[in-house]
């Protein structure tokens, strides 16, 4: 049953992700696509994050834990090396790390998607602008590489 859990719970995650944006791609309608790209979207956060709070609750209940005295000892003749077990803390110092590099990078791809087209019209016009259109490109990607930084040191002061 566990082990059932194990794949199930990653399986609707996954779906969870794919089912909103491949309703909205596959439609045959594509007027009001932006009404459609914001349901899609509140439709992927709303069950995400439903599956996911709902694999915590799992977990802090103890259907994934072992309790069966026999599964024990057969994973213990096994050899199988015992990991420490992780604290709250580390956990949710893990998630804030993750966080911090996505978040980071998607707010430097919304930057550089903004400034690359501005950039490459400045240089068509004048090619003497390119030092500066580059500058503000490289602000840009800036943003992702601190919250790449800062997952670094969060992950360098677990251990």
């Amino acid at each position: 049953m566990n082990r059932f859990l194990m794949f199930v719970v990653p399986g609707l995650l996954v779906l969870s992700l794919l089912i909103p944006f491949g309703w909205l791609f596959a439609s045959k309608r594509k007027n009001n696509f932006a009404a459609r790209s914001k349901r899609a979207i509140r439709i992927n956060l709303i069950s995400f994050f439903g599956i996911v709070a709902m694999f915590i609750l799992l977990s802090a209940t103890g259907v994934f834990a072992v309790n069966d005295e026999m599964s024990y000892q057969i994973e213990m003749a096994k050899a199988i090396p015992v990991v420490a077990k992780m604290t709250v803390g580390a956990g949710l110092a893990y998630l804030g790390a993750a966080l911090s590099t996505g978040l980071a990078a998607l707010g430097a791809g919304i930057a550089v998607g903004a400034a690359a087209p501005a950039a490459i019209g400045a240089c068509s016009e004048d090619p003497k602008a390119m030092g500066k259109a580059l500058v503000f490109i490289a602000l840009g990607e800036s943003a992702a590489l601190y919250g790449m930084l800062i997952s670094i040191l969060i992950i360098n002061n677990l251990g």
